[in-house]
C-alpha cells in the first residue's frame, strides 16, 4: 500500500518538474532528442548512443502523442514513462533477490516500499526522469539480467530462456557500457572454471543472443544492437583529446565503430593512461557527486546545494542496505565468484557510464540496481525493527555527505565541469530550435540549412544523416529546382549510402545550376570517391 502511495508522490513530482522545465531544452539533452525525431533504420555512422532508448521514444511519439511535429513536451512524458518501466524491471529484481533471501510477502512488501520512496525523492532520478535520455532504458536492461540471472539459479532450465533475451536486451538498449558490463560480470564468474552444468548455460545464453544479433544485422533491423561510439569519444575526452570526422574514415558503420575506438586507444597511448583516469576521477567529483554541478537551481526549484546534500544522502543510505543484501545472499553455497562476477558487472557498468560522460546523471542506470539490490537489504532486519532501518540508512546517508562537505570546502568557487562533450556551447540546442521552428510554411531554404546542419555538426552525438534526409527530400519537394536543396539531398543521399539516388539528385542538380559551378563538381568528385571506397568494400572476401 504505502509502496503505491510513494509511486504516485514520485510521479507527481516528475509531472510538477515537467512544467516547471517547459519547453526549454538542456544541451545534454539535444542528441537523445535528436534520436527520438529521426526516421528509423540503420544509419551510415555508427550510432552515437544505444539504439534502444531512441527506438523506444520514436515508438512512443508515433504511436501515442498526438501532437504532430517536434514536440519536446511528449519526449518528456515518454522518458517518464520509460523511467517507470526502468522501475518495474527494478521491482522484479528485488522480487527475485528476495527468493534468495527467504521474504516473506509482508518482507517484500517492505522492500518495494523503501525502493520507491527512494525513487520518488532521488534528485537524479527526478531530473533524469523528466529530462530526454537514455539513463532509464539501460537501468532496466541492467536490471533484467540480474533478475534472469537469479530465477536461473532458482528455478533452473525453465528460466535459462531469459537469459538469452536478458543479453540482447543489455546491448540493444545500453550498448557498449551495459553489454561490457554483462560479459565483465560473467568473465570473473567463470574464472575458477566452475562446474560443466553451471559456465555452459551461460556461455550457451552468450552465444545465442550474438547469433541472435547477427540475424537481426543481415535482416537490417531497427532492433539489432548497434556498437554505439559515444563511450569511444568520452573516454578520448578524459585525457583531453576530442575525435574529429576526417573524409578519410571508413564508409561502414561497424568499421567506423572500430574505427573510432582505435583512435581512443591511440589517444590513451599518447598521452598516458594517467591523464585518462585523472579525467576519470575528475568527472566522478564533479559532473555527479559534488552539488556544485545542479547549479544554478535545482528540480522543482530547490537550491543546488540542497538539491547536492539529498542525493548524496540517498545514495549513501542505499549503498548501505545494499552491502548488507549482497553479504546475505547466498547465490552459490560452494563458491563467492557468483557475487563477485555481479560486484565487477556493476563495477564496469559504473566506470562506463561515467566514461560515457554525456549529461549529467551520468550514475542513473547504476542507481536503479542501486535500488533494486538495496530494496532486498531493507527486509534484513525484523519486522519490529524499524528504528534499525531509519537508524542504518541515516548513517549511511551521513557517511556518504562527506563527499559533499569536502567538495564545497575545498572548491567554494564557481561551479566548474570537467572535460566534457556537453560543455562545447550550445549546438545541440541550436538544432533543435531551428526544428522546432519549422512549419509547413518553411522554406526550402530553412528545410536545407536544417538538414545541412544534421550533415556536418560540431559535435558527433549531433549526426544524424536519416533525419538530414527527411528534411532535404522535403526541401526538394517543396522547390523542385532549387540548387541548395538538391545540393544537400545528394549529400544526405551519400551519407546513407544511397549512391543511385545520389547520382539521381546529382543529375538533377547538374541541369538546374549555372554552367561550371564548383558545388557540382565537388559532389561529383565526393560521389566518386564514395563509390569506389564502397567497390573496394563488395570485393574484399
Amino acid at each position: 500500500m504505502w509502496a503505491l502511495v510513494w509511486l504516485a508522490i514520485g510521479v507527481g513530482l516528475r509531472q510538477a518538474a515537467i512544467a516547471s522545465v517547459g519547453p526549454d531544452i538542456r544541451e545534454w539533452e539535444a542528441g537523445a532528442l535528436l534520436d527520438a525525431w529521426a526516421p528509423q533504420g540503420l544509419d551510415a555512422d555508427a550510432s552515437f548512443r544505444p539504439v534502444g532508448p531512441g527506438w523506444l521514444m520514436a515508438w512512443w511519439l508515433s504511436d501515442v502523442s498526438e501532437t504532430p511535429g517536434y514536440d519536446v513536451a511528449a519526449a518528456r512524458q515518454a522518458s517518464l514513462w520509460l523511467q517507470l518501466l526502468a522501475l518495474g524491471c527494478a521491482g522484479l529484481l528485488v522480487a527475485s533477490l528476495g527468493g534468495l533471501l527467504d521474504m516473506g510477502s509482508r518482507s517484500l512488501g517492505r522492500g518495494l516500499c523503501w525502493m520507491t520512496a527512494a525513487w520518488a525523492v532521488h534528485p537524479t532520478l527526478i531530473a533524469s526522469g523528466v529530462g530526454i535520455s537514455s539513463e532509464a532504458v539501460s537501468g532496466a536492461a541492467c536490471c533484467l539480467v540480474l533478475t534472469a540471472l537469479v530465477l536461473w539459479r532458482r528455478v533452473g532450465w525453465i528460466a535459462w530462456s531469459l537469459l538469452p533475451v536478458a543479453f540482447w536486451l543489455s546491448a540493444w538498449a545500453g550498448g557498449v557500457v551495459a553489454a561490457s558490463a554483462v560479459l565483465a560480470g560473467l568473465i570473473v564468474f567463470v574464472l575458477p572454471v566452475p562446474r560443466l552444468r553451471t559456465s555452459f548455460p551461460l556461455l550457451s545464453a552468450v552465444l545465442l543472443a550474438g547469433a541472435g544479433s547477427v540475424w537481426l544485422h543481415q535482416s537490417e533491423s531497427a532492433l539489432m544492437p548497434a556498437l554505439d561510439t559515444g563511450p569511444a569519444h568520452g573516454v578520448a575526452q578524459l585525457a583531453g583529446r576530442s575525435l574529429v570526422q576526417e573524409p578519410s574514415d571508413p564508409v561502414m558503420p561497424h568499421a567506423l565503430a572500430r574505427h573510432r575506438y582505435g583512435q581512443t586507444l591511440d589517444v590513451i597511448a599518447e598521452e598516458g593512461p594517467a591523464a585518462a583516469i585523472g579525467g576519470l576521477v575528475d568527472r566522478v567529483l564533479l559532473d555527479d557527486l559534488a552539488p556544485h554541478r545542479h547549479a544554478p537551481s535545482g528540480v522543482l526549484g530547490l537550491p543546488w546545494v540542497v538539491q547536492g546534500v539529498l542525493e548524496l544522502f540517498i545514495r549513501g543510505g542505499l549503498l548501505l542496505f545494499a552491502v548488507a543484501a549482497w553479504t546475505r545472499l547466498k547465490l552459490d553455497t560452494e563458491s563467492a565468484w557468483p557475487r563477485a562476477g555481479a560486484v565487477a558487472g556493476i563495477v564496469v557498468l559504473a566506470g562506463g557510464c561515467v566514461a560515457f560522460g554525456v549529461g549529467p546523471h551520468l550514475f542513473a542506470p547504476v542507481d536503479f540496481v542501486l535500488l533494486a539490490v538495496a530494496g532486498a537489504g531493507a527486509t534484513g532486519s525484523r519486522a519490529d525493527g524499524r528504528s534499525t532501518r531509519y537508524l542504518a540508512f541515516t548513517l549511511g546517508g551521513l557517511l556518504f555527505c562527506t563527499l559533499a562537505v569536502a567538495s564545497l570546502v575545498s572548491d567554494p568557487r564557481q561551479p566548474r565541469w570537467s572535460t566534457s562533450l556537453m560543455r562545447t556551447g550550445t549546438p545541440g540546442v541550436e538544432h533543435v530550435e531551428r526544428l522546432r521552428a519549422l512549419t509547413p510554411a518553411s522554406t526550402a531554404g530553412d528545410l536545407a540549412d536544417a538538414a545541412m546542419g544534421l550533415l556536418a555538426p560540431s559535435r558527433p552525438d549531433l549526426y544524424h544523416p536519416r533525419l538530414a534526409l527527411a528534411l532535404a527530400q522535403s526541401a526538394v519537394e517543396r522547390s523542385p529546382q532549387s540548387p541548395v536543396a538538391l545540393g544537400v539531398l545528394v549529400r544526405a543521399h551519400m551519407a546513407v549510402r544511397q549512391l543511385e539516388d545520389a547520382r539521381s539528385s546529382l543529375a538533377r542538380l547538374r541541369k538546374e545550376s549555372p554552367s561550371g559551378d564548383p558545388r557540382v563538381a565537388d559532389l561529383q568528385e565526393q560521389l566518386q570517391e564514395q563509390e569506389a571506397r564502397l567497390a573496394v568494400i563488395s570485393e574484399s572476401p
